[in-house]
């Protein structure tokens, strides 16, 4: 059976690898209907970006995605999934994925927000809008320090008007918000800050 996986992650990659890897090491794998991401994608540490969207994964790739050192864009959005696994713990200045500018979660089935926000120091850039994400814990949006542009809402998301500008104000970078009807009961809507 590994054979078979193999073979198929080969066959994959190889196709992005002609159609879609470009020279500043971008992969689109998107509207490939992939359940899981091909093991190969690890051999090539060097990938500053990875476009996974549009496809049938059912858990978000970060572990498999660790050896990915200069990774800056992970577009996982419009999949299915329900879970993002935190990696494993490591050692204070030694964050997985520490790199990460833009985690795009949008539009998949996650009723929590993930929380491995808080292990990504470099991250300038998340979208969850499009879940049905049932809460915001604003504790874990005051770590994204970093945090410029930000998308929530789609599902039914309790985060209040008190809570939304506790965490807006406390995120003194944010400049832009994207914001699904769900959230405070009114159209999407996008609001630049500052």
């Amino acid at each position: 059976e590994q054979g078979v996986h193999r073979s198929s992650d080969e066959k994959v990659l190889a196709s992005a690898h002609k159609a879609s890897l470009t020279p500043e090491l971008h992969l689109n794998l998107s509207h490939r209907s992939l359940t899981r991401i091909p093991s190969l994608v690890r051999v090539s540490p060097l990938l500053q970006s990875i476009d996974l969207s549009h496809n049938d994964l059912t858990v978000a790739p970060l572990i498999e995605l660790l050896e990915l050192e200069s990774l800056t864009t992970l577009d996982l959005s419009h999949n299915q999934i329900t879970e993002m696994p935190s990696p494993p713990h490591r050692p204070r200045g030694d964050e997985v994925l520490w790199r990460l500018t833009s985690l795009d979660c949008s539009h998949n089935k996650l009723e929590m927000q993930p929380d491995i926000v808080r292990n990504l120091p470099c991250l300038t850039f998340l979208d969850i809008s499009g879940n049905p994400v049932q809460s915001i814990d604003v504790n874990v949006l005051y770590m994204a320090t970093n945090l410029v542009g930000l998308g929530i809402g789609g599902g039914t998301v309790s985060i209040g008007k008190e809570g939304l500008a506790r965490s807006v104000g406390e995120l003194s970078s944010l400049k832009h918000l994207k914001m699904a009807s769900h959230v405070l009961g009114e159209e999407p809507w996008v609001m630049g800050i500052g």
